[in-house]
């Protein structure tokens, strides 16, 4: 099926190119004006006049002069709407030298001229935190290597990130780009040098494929092809979709993480405002093996594919978005994702043993092997996002939806399926109560829970994992996990437990500008979980309190910085029964240059 698509696609590109480029030339192509025609005919005239004095005397008809062109009505798509009902006359200008010939895009020998262009931005990150081991509480990070036996880990720890990110754009033609995405310094801290790659995956879940690289990360390269019907996109790209929840292409100035990119064949089809989105993603080619002096894919029964389908109308200019709300206009926008992914049934992908798995009374055996044989291994996902705006009032919320199975989890004695199944919702609403000066802002989010013990974020990237001394082997997951750059004004869930899931919160902030670039933000977080088994400690079900206060300055000159202090009250959620979690707090500082 994956040939039958590269082939045809092989097949399509050429003749798409070709059409794509006939037609601009056409549409570069000088179309005679009235001015024009009415020279010609002057021209024609004056010819006919010299050849008939040349000619011998006689009693010629006396030559009718040209009359005035008739004037060209402009269509109703080449106006704009105030001007439909009153489009003046204009007067024939005057007919003006040709433009140089690469001011079309082609050069005189008829090759393309390709022109560069660059956005991006640099940015610098440092944390400041205490007590980020919740005295021994963190089930992600129980202890420092550098502590003793007595100690569960150091209170004060602190890191810094600096990283160029850059966005090139080659205008091959005028109806063909080359994209690219890559970031420079981007998973290094400052002081630190070098480190090898570590990949996590399994190919069918978002958010569970961690790379990091030395120095240099390409995180994007695709080409774009515009066409009669619709744009055509190929290869690695970026993708953010709705408010961010599910997908996120983390490209902020005060995030230091990786985004989602898709290895993507993509098609943008706009109909009547809307746009009709089918892509065709390679999620998982599984083992490479060195052939000759390159890689190949070792084997097709470990390949992951994915169909997805995309309804979406969004205004996607922000200038237009801030004039129509200046004008008190409301806005609707909405979008709607499918996607069914799936992994061959013949696929026997393995890992074993496990030098991790973690033990829980006498639930797993240590003498026994145990494996995931991702087998018949579907997920189907489903998204909804809409956002209204009126006057000073606005609502966004986003849905998603997954269900499937992963794979069989076995050991050396019964062999069991790891289905999957989970929600998860986000809403936020804005209120500029006084605008561009005084704003109110309240977000809410839920996301389904295990049924194990603990958070269970674990439990995504090798399923089976979760033990809970009741249940035994957890081989179902359900726990939501949101993308962790989707900000929901934690501390606890953005660097303590990693991103948020298995619970709710609700976070409400007012925002005050002095200027247009200057604001200052406070205002409190909750969260909690729908069972005490769900949390980290296990004694209740709220998770933490968290005051926050920042300042942020976002000047037009793309210059951007902030700070912002976050206190964090723990409750039960994050205590154990042998020791309670004491205060935390962290202390975010950025800044960067946009271009």
């Amino acid at each position: 099926m994956r040939s039958f698509f590269l082939v045809a696609l092989m097949l399509l590109l050429p003749l798409l190119t070709a059409f794509a480029q006939d037609q601009a030339a056409e549409e570069q192509a000088p179309a005679e004006t009235p001015a024009a025609v009415a020279d010609t005919a002057a021209e024609e005239a004056e010819e006919e006049d010299t050849e008939e004095s040349a000619a011998p005397e006689t009693a010629p008809a006396p030559a009718a002069e040209p009359g005035p062109a008739a004037p060209v009505e402009a269509t109703a798509h080449e106006l704009k709407p105030e001007d439909k009902t009153a489009a003046p006359q204009e007067e024939p200008a005057a007919e003006k030298p040709a433009a140089p010939a690469q001011s079309t895009g082609i050069n005189v020998s008829g090759r393309p001229v390709k022109f560069f262009e660059l956005y991006g931005f640099f940015a610098v990150n440092h944390y400041f935190t205490y007590n980020l081991f919740m005295d021994g509480n963190n089930p992600y990070l129980p202890a420092t290597p550098l502590a003793n036996a007595k100690e569960r880990g150091e209170k004060i720890l602190s890191w810094g990130g600096v990283k160029l990110h850059l966005e090139p754009i080659i205008n091959v033609a005028e109806t063909m780009e080359i994209h690219s995405k890559l970031t420079l310094m981007a998973s290094r801290l400052v002081g630190t040098d070098n480190v090898l790659p570590d990949t996590k995956e399994n190919g069918l879940l978002p958010g569970t494929q961690l790379e990091v690289d030395p120095s240099i990360r390409v995180e994007g390269l695709w080409g774009t092809l515009d066409t009669p019907i619709g744009e055509l996109r190929v290869g690695r790209m970026p993708f953010h979709w709705g408010l961010g929840m599910l997908y996120n292409d983390a490209n902020t100035v005060d995030s230091n993480t990786t985004g989602d990119h898709l290895d993507r064949v993509m098609f943008i089809v706009p109909v009547m405002g809307f746009k009709i989105i089918p892509a065709f993603d390679y999620i998982s080619e599984g083992a490479m093996l060195r052939y000759n002096d390159h890689f190949i894919d070792a084997s097709s029964r470990d390949d992951g594919w994915q169909v997805a389908l995309m309804f979406t109308m969004q205004e996607e200019d922000p200038a237009v978005l801030e004039e129509k709300l200046l004008k008190e206009n409301t806005v609707y926008e909405f979008g709607f994702f499918g996607s069914y992914s799936w992994k061959s049934d013949k696929a026997t992908e393995v890992t074993t043993p496990y030098a991790d798995t973690p033990i829980d009374g006498n639930i797993i055996d240590p003498a026994k092997t145990y494996t995931l044989s991702e087998q018949d291994a579907r997920m189907l996902t489903l998204d909804l996002w809409g956002n209204i705006y009126y006057k000073n009032f606005s609502i966004k919320a986003e849905l998603a939806f997954m269900d499937g199975k992963l794979g069989r989890f076995r050991n050396d004695d019964i062999s069991s399926r790891v289905s999957a199944q989970m929600f998860g919702a986000a809403l936020e609403m804005q209120w500029k109560y006084i605008p561009r000066k005084l704003h109110f802002t309240l977000l809410g989010g839920m996301a389904t829970g295990d049924k194990g013990n603990g958070v269970q974020g674990d439990s995504m990237t090798i399923p089976g994992r979760a033990i809970d001394t009741a249940l035994g082997l957890d081989m179902k997951v359900e726990n939501f996990r949101f993308h962790r750059d989707y900000n929901i004004n934690s501390f606890i869930w953005r660097e303590v437990l990693g991103r948020f899931t298995s619970g709710y919160y609700a976070s409400f902030d007012t925002q005050y500008f002095f200027r247009d670039d200057i604001s200052m933000r406070g205002g409190l977080t909750y969260s909690g979980a729908w069972f005490a088994k769900q949390t980290p400690g296990g004694k209740g079900t709220p998770i933490a309190l968290e005051p926050f206060v920042g300042a942020y300055y976002s000047g037009d000159s793309g210059l951007r910085a902030g700070l912002t202090f976050q206190l964090a009250v723990p409750f039960d959620g994050l205590n154990t029964a042998a020791r309670n979690t004491t205060i935390l707090f962290d202390i975010h500082t950025y800044m960067g240059f946009v271009f």
